[in-house]
């Protein structure tokens, strides 16, 4: 009965903390719906309409579907040490969002130092965030989801937004005196590699800002959750103990999946409610 009651607890805690993150995502859907009408209503004309809608929808598409993909290990709890697809599209989601930042910053540190004028930082930045891509995924798989990782998926995403979010600020700071340097070869406050960065951290901030706020509570639910359950399996430790397939050796359990799931203590903290 203690196991079914901290159970009920458990996933009644889930249930809200995951509310908040569904309400998050209804509201940015609800604000890419009401930025689609606005951009139709000043459209002066049909091909207007069409060029401002497609922008409006291709920008803020791609923002929602990187915030969804972060929030993918989130809707249903598996295995503790489960990695697996969510998990893999989420790191490298938070990948591409890493590699916007490293393109925006060489892009402004390009056009600090770049003799003359021109708009050569453009595609260098681009060249830059499409190298930091593919390697941002691996580091992030490695620090995060390596063989020795025995964090949760959720404490996963949640470390790595919180991480990216701070690199946004750290940019934001770090870019101030590249600034300076493009201002005294220009007066074009419109054009400019800093203004790109700028620009760029405040698109990542706005996408990670909700899962690295709301994560950390979903996570702290789910570790709950998980104490109760198999690291490997994901099965209800009071079931594995009186499963037939497990076993017991000096004090230790192990599931029928063969994970060492260290079940007594658990098991005496459950007796205890």
């Amino acid at each position: 009965m203690g196991a079914v009651s901290e159970e009920a607890a458990s996933s009644s805690a889930i249930v809200s903390a995951l509310r908040r993150v569904r309400i998050l995502v209804f509201v940015e859907c609800l604000l890419l719906g009401l930025a689609l009408m606005a951009g139709a209503a000043v459209a002066g004309s049909a091909r207007d309409l069409v060029e401002t809608t497609t922008a409006i929808g291709l920008v803020g598409g791609i923002a929602l579907a990187l915030q969804l993909l972060l929030l993918l290990p989130v809707w249903k709890p598996r295995a503790r040490r489960a990695r697996g697809v969510p998990v893999w599209l989420s790191l490298g989601a938070g990948a591409v969002l890493t590699a916007a930042l490293a393109g925006g910053f060489a892009a402004a540190l390009y056009h600090a130092f770049q003799e003359g004028k021109g708009d050569a930082y453009v595609p260098a930045g681009l060249l830059v965030a499409a190298f930091a891509w593919p390697v941002g995924t691996v580091l992030f798989v490695s620090l995060f989801a390596g063989r020795g990782s025995t964090s949760s998926p959720e404490w996963i995403v949640a470390r790595m937004a919180r991480g990216i979010l701070k690199g946004t600020a750290f940019e934001a700071l770090a870019v101030l005196p590249l600034d300076a340097m493009i201002r005294r070869k220009s007066d074009c406050y419109c054009v400019a590699g800093s203004v790109l960065s700028w620009a760029v951290c405040v698109a990542v901030g706005v996408i990670v800002f909700g899962p690295a706020a709301l994560l950390p509570a979903v996570a702290r639910h789910r570790d709950r959750h998980y104490d109760l359950r198999c690291d490997g399996c994901g099965a209800l430790l009071a079931d594995a103990s009186s499963d037939p397939s497990t076993y017991r050796e000096a004090g230790v359990e192990r599931c029928g999946c063969g994970e060492l799931v260290r079940a007594a203590p658990r098991a005496a903290r459950m007796g205890q409610h």
